[in-house]
């Protein structure tokens, strides 16, 4: 009796295997997986972004801001950041080449050259401005370079995904999944849904995840992410961000991205000008 419940307990409590998600439709070629992910967010050029962001505080813990973006590509991004309790918090602006930080909190403000760690005083993921920009847009940064190798896979996780890797001619190396737009037979159309980087010397140093992709109000068709998760795997830090409300392609004036210093706020030391940077650029 004892060895009959132990049969049937046993399987009750590992849980039944998923079952295996084959993939439904022709293998399509690794060179088209290559451009979807090029492409998936070239057409946007410019956006508005409002939302929430999770992010790492001072002490410890996680604290949930609300956020606005402005991103205009390649690399010029304002983001600002309030709480309920709190009021505004943090103004970031930068053209790509200098940044403004207004700390309304601490009455400081800084402006000095762009460095990845500058760019994470408000998101906490120190990322360049054209790899903060590419994610924000919906997409990732794509290895490139004439020396690329291009495998693929399948992954039955998640309920089918393509695999795409690739290796750049100094050993970087990167693994991206992409998901197929339901309703295409074949598809013609892949979300890029996770992305992972890793160094020559096969460590990885930043994962991203876009979820929950919804058609944009645009033509031609633009898909784009309600969830975002950036992983700064070198700096052990991460940021959660869920979008309410976008604008694809807006026209956004130069001075944007651009922070005026505020009369009686001093002009304080950059502590990132002189630190070394953590994250490489793809």
């Amino acid at each position: 009796m004892r060895a009959r419940w132990f049969t049937l307990l046993v399987p009750a409590l590992i849980g039944c295997p998923k079952p295996v998600v084959l993939r439904p439709y022709p293998a399509p070629p690794p060179i088209e997986l290559l451009l979807q992910a090029r492409q998936s967010h070239q057409r946007v050029q410019s956006i508005k972004l409002y939302g929430k962001a999770d992010v790492p505080d001072d002490k410890g813990g996680r604290v949930k801001l609300d956020i606005s973006v402005a991103v205009q590509r390649p690399a010029k991004l304002r983001l600002s950041a309030e709480s309920v309790l709190a009021g505004p918090i943090l103004t970031l602006a930068t053209d790509g080449q200098r940044y403004q930080l207004l700390d309304s909190q601490n009455n400081r403000y800084l402006s000095s050259v762009v460095t990845p760690c500058a760019m994470a005083r408000l998101l906490r993921v120190a990322l360049p401005p054209t790899v903060l920009a590419d994610v924000l847009t919906g997409g990732v940064p794509v290895l490139e370079g004439e020396n690329l190798a291009i495998d693929t896979a399948w992954d039955s996780q998640e309920g089918g995904r393509e695999v795409l890797k690739l290796t750049d001619g100094q050993g970087r190396r990167q693994v991206l999944y992409l998901q197929a737009v339901a309703g295409q037979a074949p598809p013609k159309d892949f979300d890029v849904v996770q992305s992972e980087l890793m160094g020559s010397d096969g460590r990885p140093f930043l994962r991203i995840r876009h979820q929950r992709f919804a058609d944009q109000d645009v033509t031609p068709k633009l898909r784009l992410p309600k969830q975002s998760h950036i992983e700064d795997l070198v700096g052990n830090s991460e940021v959660k961000l869920r979008w309410k409300e976008s604008e694809v392609n807006p026209t956004l004036p130069s001075e944007l991205f651009s922070l005026q210093q505020p009369a009686g706020i001093p002009n304080d030391l950059d502590p990132c000008v002189d630190a070394p940077s953590a994250t490489v650029s793809p």
